[in-house]
């Protein structure tokens, strides 16, 4: 079934974020469509989404693969104020998503640090952010999201590894009440963002799975023999942590994964 704009407006209520919508029954990528929109036509926090994608993208290039009309698929359009901290725009809907989920009473909702949001440790959702420039001034930030909502048979190499609101839950729910519950939570997190809150970087520390805990991670998708402990997120959404040796190290570039904890959390 096709998704319905004027359902999703009516579940999000009166908030202007999110309730500009461009809906598309398919297109090879959200966030390609997101950021070749003219100038004229881009609103800050609309909502660009498709019932099916034919080249959706993931980190490392990798392919995100959705049925048709059972999930979501969409791609959130940011004109924010300042270029700083953009790279934590990333945790931001990371964590408007696990708000989102709560509140259809899921269990075990986290973070895997950079862009997955795990339901009992099996993927439920993944984020691509994507920063559109016009000569050197940031113009827009395309923040991707994928959703899992109805799909409940994955492919054989995934299948263990994913899951959905509805193998996860055992009510139905429509998506455009999923999205419209992500979408409210990401006006308030967004919001957070755009006050420099504190608070943010702390509830985005107390998802992050790892944290705190001896990790293996990668990078640029490289395991990395060496151990760290993940402790915190400075406000350029870059990753701190301590070494074996106990020295502090900041991850200055976005391609590092924590690959999962070496320790029991």
């Amino acid at each position: 079934m096709s998704f319905s704009v004027t359902d999703y407006q009516r579940a999000l209520g009166p908030n202007p974020f999110g309730r500009s919508v461009l809906h598309e029954p398919q297109t090879e990528s959200t966030n390609t469509l997101a950021k070749h929109l003219p100038e004229s036509e881009v609103t800050h926090g609309m909502v660009v989404i498709a019932d099916h994608q034919t080249a959706g993208r993931g980190q490392y290039q990798r392919s995100w693969l959705s049925a048709p009309a059972q999930n979501l698929t969409f791609s959130v359009v940011l004109t924010p104020g300042r270029a700083s901290g953009v790279a934590l725009l990333k945790q931001v809907a990371a964590l408007a998503v696990t708000d989102a989920l709560a509140r259809f009473q899921l269990r075990d909702v986290r973070i895997k640090w950079p862009n997955d949001v795990l339901v009992e440790n099996k993927k439920i959702a993944g984020i691509l952010v994507e920063a559109v420039f016009k000569g050197a001034a940031l113009a827009r930030v395309v923040v991707g999201i994928g959703l899992n909502v109805h799909q409940s048979e994955f492919p054989e190499d995934v299948r263990y590894l994913a899951t959905s609101l509805a193998l996860a839950s055992t009510a139905r729910h429509s998506r455009e009440d999923v999205l419209a519950a992500v979408m409210s939570a990401f006006a308030v997190r967004y919001a957070q963002w755009e006050r420099m809150d504190p608070l943010l970087k702390t509830d985005i520390q107390r998802h992050v799975i790892g944290m705190g805990s001896w990790c293996q991670i990668r990078i640029d998708n490289v395991p990395q023999a060496d151990k760290v402990k993940p402790v915190g997120v400075d406000d350029e959404g870059q990753l701190i942590v301590i070494t074996e040796q106990l020295r502090p190290f900041t991850f200055t570039h976005q391609d590092v994964r924590i690959d999962r904890p070496a320790e029991p959390l």
